[in-house]
């Protein structure tokens, strides 16, 4: 059996996870030096996501028992001591489990959808430490994005027409102009503390400060909220968008794009200093990284694989964690510090199984063409962050499972895409 790796950057750049085999997740501890230590898990449970909660102390996962195709959510602590992993999505007495998505961690509550046999989502935040679920929002064919301090990020429409939602309390607001046969698939709140100066008015011709929406009560409409989206919004392909909230109105702003490229996955810092982005350069991938601040666009880094996926990035932006593979390398765990672009080496057990020749990427000028010409899907638009990897062998949702020894071929077979 091949090991599977992933990786998430936790809030300090000293703490990392490196899950290997089907089993066993193994949290980082508190000090870099000290070896990393498995938790137990009751069953064989194939790993599916991991993320870091903001303070630091837990660690969600996302997990399919015996490789099925219902998934769950389970947490562990970073304490060293406590080695126990809890399941917390929850189901209604006397219903049969649904599936269960972890989508990101909302303070110290874990957001999720939970799906149950109608089909229908509930996008819910749920307290790791007892389980308790509060529903935000739930609609058929609506999928949660990302929640944070009381707003937060909706995905609605059918495949080849998704759009973004904001909701703040009872307010649902639309982010982007009317633009059929696009997708705006992915977005992250960001974490404001200070007032901003910004437009007002029905004219936006006026200033206003205003202070962030967290300042204000959980159903209110005041104060400003901003959030970076990936979006295909008045554009060919996918770029990043920089979207602000205020009870006047909403404004974007394009903070970077690639033309004839899309943009594949973004994480940001949580002190807004460093964004990190995945671009699909001709089905590989390519690591690239702005300064928030003054919106510098770094040179590439180069990655030590031919893709990469499920980024992540620490609180100050002085490491990024990602899971590189390529055809004659399997899925490992990469650490790269942004300001230096020096990669650090990290622990794992070596993995077995048959390897293939590294492939030909098609020539430049082999690409798909524009979506206005083509209807035909390209890579990054399949409604996912992660990597599109198809094969004739179906699984649940839609997805499809490529073998093991083959994690590359949905990046080199650009016609053909996973139904999200």
């Amino acid at each position: 059996m091949q090991n599977q790796y992933g990786g998430s950057a936790g809030p300090s750049s000293l703490r990392r996870v490196d899950v290997a085999g089907r089993d066993r997740v193994r949290p980082p501890c508190r000090r870099r030096r000290l070896p990393a230590r498995r938790a137990a898990f009751p069953a064989r449970l194939a790993r599916k996501c991991v993320l870091h909660s903001a303070d630091g102390h837990w660690l969600a996962c996302e997990v399919a028992p015996d490789g099925a195709t219902r998934s769950q959510i389970w947490v562990v602590t970073t304490d060293p001591d406590d080695r126990d992993a809890r399941r917390i999505d929850r189901w209604p007495a006397g219903a049969q489990e649904g599936t269960a998505e972890l989508i990101a961690w909302d303070g110290t509550h874990v957001a999720a959808i939970l799906t149950g046999e109608d089909g229908v989502g509930s996008s819910c935040l749920i307290d790791p430490s007892d389980g308790t679920t509060v529903v935000l929002d739930r609609r058929s064919g609506g999928r949660l994005v990302d929640a944070w301090a009381g707003a937060s990020l909706v995905r609605v429409g059918p495949r080849g027409y998704r759009d973004l939602m904001m909701l703040r309390g009872l307010t649902e607001i639309a982010l982007l102009p009317y633009d059929p046969g696009s997708t705006t698939d992915a977005g992250i709140i960001l974490d404001d503390h200070g007032p901003r100066r910004l437009r007002a008015g029905l004219e936006g011709d006026l200033t206003e400060l205003y202070q962030p929406a967290k300042s204000y009560g959980v159903n209110s409409s005041d104060g400003y909220v901003r959030a970076l989206i990936r979006s295909e919004n008045g554009a060919d392909h996918a770029r990043l968008l920089e979207v602000t909230t205020t009870p006047d109105g909403v404004s974007y702003q394009v903070l970077a794009e690639r033309p004839g490229h899309e943009l594949d996955e973004f994480t940001v810092s949580d002190d807004l200093s460093t964004v990190a982005m995945l671009w699909n350069i001709n089905g590989a991938s390519e690591l690239q990284v702005l300064e928030y601040a003054d919106k510098t666009l770094h040179e590439p880094i180069p990655l030590p694989g031919m893709v990469a996926s499920e980024l992540s990035i620490s609180a100050g932006g002085s490491m990024l964690a990602m899971t590189v593979e390529g055809p004659s390398t399997p899925p490992t765990v990469e650490l790269v510090n942004p300001r230096t672009r020096e990669w650090e080496p990290v622990d794992r057990e070596p993995s077995s199984g048959p390897v293939a020749a590294d492939p030909t990427l098609p020539a430049r000028g082999s690409r798909t063409r524009r979506r206005d010409d083509l209807p035909a899907r390209r890579p990054g638009r399949a409604g996912s962050s992660r990597l599109q990897r198809v094969l004739p062998t179906s699984t649940r949702g839609g997805h499809h499972r490529i073998p093991a020894e083959c994690p590359w071929l949905g990046r080199i077979w650009p016609s053909v895409h996973a139904r999200r």
